[in-house]
């Protein structure tokens, strides 16, 4: 018997053989940095900055900082939204880009509980010939502010 046009010189019953298995996609996750910068004057003024590489065309990415809250009283699941900001896409040279925004909050920071829900989606085409298209998150990060 041979293997790839080698011969194999050991018995039939001394050969390995391995059950053939179908394995699934799975996409990497991005590299992402996530920051945030306090306005030190205006206690309501934020900028949340995120940088990775990523790419453009078809299929590009959409980044936003949903602005929640928690009210008095509740627990890790009582977050709600304020706010919805789409952060601004500018290159930074190659492949790396940077999203960025002012965040301003309702109340000064400290007073009550905030933190950003940053989410990264991209927008891609269910069929070759530019059909439908559908939403994927492809990176999601809580900041506590």
């Amino acid at each position: 018997m041979s293997v790839g046009g080698v011969p194999n010189s050991q018995p039939i019953d001394q050969q390995h053989h391995f059950t053939v298995v179908v394995a699934d996609f799975i996409q990497l996750l991005p590299d992402r940095s996530a920051s945030i910068t306090f306005d030190p004057i205006e206690t309501t003024k934020l900028q949340v900055a995120i940088t990775g590489q990523t790419y453009t065309g078809p299929g590009a990415v959409a980044v936003s900082a949903i602005l929640q809250t928690q009210p008095a009283g509740g627990g890790d699941l009582a977050w709600m939204p304020i706010a919805v900001t789409t952060l601004a896409p500018s290159l930074l040279g190659g492949t790396t880009t940077l999203w960025s925004a002012e965040i301003e909050l309702p109340d000064p920071r400290g007073t009550r509980p905030f933190r950003l829900l940053i989410e990264e989606v991209e927008t891609f085409s269910t069929q070759f010939d530019g059909g439908p298209q559908q939403r994927r998150l492809v990176y999601a990060d809580v900041l506590t502010i």
